[in-house]
């Protein structure tokens, strides 16, 4: 379904997250904006992977 860059970055991006000391309230709201824009993503991009 999600082309495999994109998964490679989706999990760099969330193992960095982790990887910050962060609180939990950034890394649930950093995840929540990078769902959305990733939901984005994928509705913008969607037609081009549909064959």
């Amino acid at each position: 379904m999600f082309p495999s860059s994109l998964v490679k970055t989706s999990v760099k991006l969330i193992i960095n997250m982790y990887d910050s000391p962060h609180s939990l309230n950034d890394i649930a709201s950093g995840y929540e904006n990078w769902l959305s824009r990733i939901l984005t993503l994928e509705l913008e991009l969607a037609p081009t992977f549909m064959h």
